[in-house]
């Protein structure tokens, strides 16, 4: 599978922060911010020079945890804003949305772990993280990409839709 559209795909997590996009090549950039989140401006530059007009950001943990919860939204914020400051519109998107087209039935924490990560894989996406191991923030930023690609002309088409300038 391979959109048309560009855009740059965005897993937050306190932990650290997926993001993925396809430069003018169609090659996999794929960047793993860790947990202060002090290389996504950067990473967002660097999209935006290569041509990347939107972010497709995943949103909503909905856990049982208020103050992750919390934390995870402003987290998200500042994904939001740092993307406006870099000239991108952004989406956000229900995991659960995304998950449905691009992986399938899998269901459960760690079948959609392994679902995101094979998928990452057979796009052509090199998702190893700093461990040596395949990462599923870095996977499942390529499946968001892929997701938003598929679906960014909506964006234009529909106009706002919340998102950024």
């Amino acid at each position: 599978m391979l959109s048309g559209t560009r855009v740059i795909g965005i897993d937050p997590s306190l932990r650290a922060t997926g993001l993925a996009w396809r430069n003018r090549a169609g090659e996999w950039e794929i960047g793993l911010c860790p947990g202060d989140h002090s290389l996504v401006g950067a990473s967002l530059g660097l999209a935006h020079h290569d041509g990347i007009k939107i972010a497709y950001i995943e949103d909503g943990y909905m856990g049982p945890n208020a103050k992750v919860s919390k934390q995870l939204d402003q987290l998200r914020g500042r994904m939001q804003e740092r993307c406006t400051r870099a000239g991108m519109k952004y989406v956000m998107v229900n995991p659960k949305t995304w998950q449905a087209l691009m992986l399938g039935d899998a269901k459960g924490h760690k079948e959609l772990k392994a679902m995101s990560i094979k998928v990452a894989q057979d796009l052509g996406a090199d998702v190893t993280g700093p461990n040596g191991k395949p990462g599923d923030d870095m996977a499942d930023a390529v499946c968001l990409a892929e997701y938003g690609g598929l679906n960014a002309n909506l964006v234009d088409q529909e106009g706002d839709s919340g998102q950024g300038p």
